[in-house]
């Protein structure tokens, strides 16, 4: 019978000694949640918010909980960040995490040397973030592979974004050729690395998805309401808007779905341009909607 070892690094990560990401943003995430072993996929058109939102739960977890007795409202835990498109900013991560920190030295109304500790503040949250970046779905695989011992030695690690699962497709699918077989191994490759990790570790996983293949309907007027595709135009923007260009094996992977996307006006009385709708899903249900616009300082989530 074959065996498995492991690492006195992994057995204690196994045991439950890394810290939990419960907490992380109370508006976006119910009581207990995110929990350990979850897997969010972001899923929407370019310049929806999608990275965005990573960057907004980056902050909110890598500041410290408190500063010299002041609370920061932060988690003090870990994150790696895989960047793919190559798109991450460090200067807009530094401009949200001082906008951030400001805003908890200022409510708090403490006596902090505010010009000085700022700095040192964003510094201390800069040590719990590591940057990660791939240029093919190979190097992305051996780089997942490679995380294995590193996060076993780094307790404080509990978060692992992935921006984003599809910057690859079109390059692996000419690969491929026609073979679906061997793209769909592909896929099955990462999913299984990924899944090792974030189960080992009991980390949480949150990967973008680019809606690059969409399901259209031209003409509503044309389709019958007996047709199903009828029903898909009739319910855009909901689970239906979602179309999975990865194989099944992530589809069972991922656990919550959020579907994101810039609000239409005539739909949303009041609404400037630029405000964004992110729905909460678990693939088959929604969960929630929340509205919100991309600023100097972050996202804001609005009350429409």
């Amino acid at each position: 019978m074959a065996t498995s070892s492991e690492s006195g690094a992994q057995l204690f990560s196994r045991l439950g000694v890394r810290r939990r990401a419960k907490g992380l943003d109370a508006v976006i995430f119910p009581e207990e949640f995110p929990k350990p072993c979850d897997v969010y996929e972001l899923y929407g058109d370019e310049g929806c918010g999608k990275s965005e939102i990573l960057l907004h739960l980056v902050v909110r977890s890598v500041v410290p909980t408190e500063w010299k007795g002041v609370k920061l409202n932060g988690l003090g835990i870990g994150v790696i960040f895989i960047d793919t498109d190559y798109k991450f900013c460090m200067l807009r991560l530094s401009s949200i995490l001082e906008s951030y920190i400001g805003k908890s030295l200022t409510t708090n109304d403490q006596d902090v040397q505010l010009s000085k500790d700022l700095e040192d503040i964003v510094k201390a949250s800069l040590k719990n973030f590591w940057l990660v970046r791939c240029s093919s779905s190979e190097q992305l695989l051996m780089t997942i592979h490679s995380l294995d011992s590193f996060i076993g030695y780094k307790f404080d690690v509990s978060i692992l974004m992935l921006d984003s699962v599809s910057s690859f497709y079109w390059i692996d699918k000419l690969k491929c050729g026609d073979n679906r077989k061997m793209l769909e191994q592909s896929h099955a490759r990462l999913v299984a690395s990924l899944e090792k990790l974030v189960n080992t570790y009991n980390l949480v996983l949150f990967a973008t998805k680019s809606a690059i293949i969409r399901k259209r309907v031209e003409n509503l007027g044309s389709v019958s309401p007996a047709s199903p595709s009828f029903s898909m135009v009739q319910h855009r923007s909901t689970l239906t808007d979602h179309f999975e260009l990865l194989s099944n094996v992530w589809t069972k992977f991922v656990k919550y779905r959020w579907l994101l996307s810039v609000s239409d006006q005539n739909e949303v009385s009041s609404n400037e341009s630029g405000n964004r709708r992110l729905s909460f899903t678990d693939k088959v249900n929604t969960l929630g909607l929340k509205y919100f616009r991309i600023c100097q300082n972050g996202v804001n989530f609005t009350d429409v």
